[in-house]
């Protein structure tokens, strides 16, 4: 009977070591995509507003080709569509450097960031 009952205390202590592994990893998965909330939010939006001043800018040209004749001077708008291609440069390349990490890569650098949180937990010594 004594042997029966140590073997159910050892159940309920292994399950409430796993019940607050799994609750720090939980939080710490929880913090991690906290932060990658703050990178799309400091680093993606403020690309999508760049692309709506270019799109604002694509339409006012568009507006004035449409009105625009033979004796109509270009130069204005020349140096308004220079001025889109920089700006469309620079955003194309801070979106694509954003880009540059795919889901399957998001996955494994999520997956080693617990399994280096775990590690300690793994290592400490088993005390009977």
């Amino acid at each position: 009977m004594k042997t029966i009952k140590d073997l159910l205390l050892a159940l309920i202590n292994a399950t409430m070591i796993l019940l607050i592994i799994f609750v720090v990893a939980g939080i710490y998965l929880m913090w991690q995509v906290e932060h990658v909330t703050d990178f799309v939010h400091d680093e993606i939006a403020p690309q999508g507003e760049k692309l709506e001043r270019i799109a604002t800018a694509v339409e006012s040209i568009d507006e004035q080709l449409k009105t625009a004749d033979e004796t109509t001077d270009l130069t204005g708008l020349r140096t308004d569509i220079a001025a889109l291609r920089g700006q469309i440069e620079e955003a194309t390349a801070k979106l694509n450097a954003a880009n540059s990490i795919t889901a399957q890569q998001f996955v494994v650098q999520l997956g080693q960031m617990i399994a280096a949180a775990l590690a300690p937990l793994q290592a400490a010594p088993v005390t009977e």
